[in-house]
């Protein structure tokens, strides 16, 4: 009797074979052009990075991301997949942002010299926040929706309300 696996990106090793792994930066390329609207060849250089955070202190929190990675014009991406939705993903999303934000700024460096941080957050089922596929959140003035910068972005991918959408719109 044969043994048969059905595995998707909800996977977490064949995610992060797909779309962290050094044999497949087209792959990762091409997913970052669809997620940020880039035109595609856009990103021509990417670089993969340490998935752990670092720590100023032995007891601050650690943080292990599922892909990390810095474009050429330095913005720092973080990609998270998680099967299911709990209250505890935004205040998580905002901790890696931020820990990822400062993360090697050092004292007497200018402010300016903090670069674009970006997370993408691929969640599989129990989004709550709204039904599209694709939620991405920026810093807007509240009454003119003037952004402030393009310093922080957050995207969320509803994986559950892919299902039945036709790809050829």
């Amino acid at each position: 009797m044969e043994n048969t696996y059905t595995l998707t990106l909800k996977n977490d090793y064949l995610f992060k074979l797909l779309l962290g792994s050094e044999e497949n930066k087209a792959c990762l390329q091409d997913f970052l052009e669809c997620v940020l609207d880039m035109p595609a060849g856009m990103i021509t250089d990417l670089e993969l990075l340490d998935k752990e955070l670092s720590k100023d202190e032995i007891t601050d929190k650690t943080g292990i991301l599922d892909v990390k990675l810095r474009l050429k014009d330095g913005t720092t991406i973080d990609i998270e997949i998680q099967n299911s939705w709990s209250t505890e993903f935004i205040p998580r999303t905002l901790f890696y942002w931020a820990k990822m934000y400062i993360e090697g700024f050092k004292e007497g460096e200018p402010y300016t010299s903090l670069t674009r941080c970006i997370a993408i957050n691929l969640i599989s089922q129990g989004f709550k926040l709204n039904s599209e596929v694709h939620s991405a959140y920026r810093i807007l003035e509240q009454q003119t929706y003037q952004q402030l910068t393009d310093l922080l972005e957050i995207h969320f991918l509803n994986l559950a309300a892919v299902k039945g959408v036709d790809i050829r719109q």
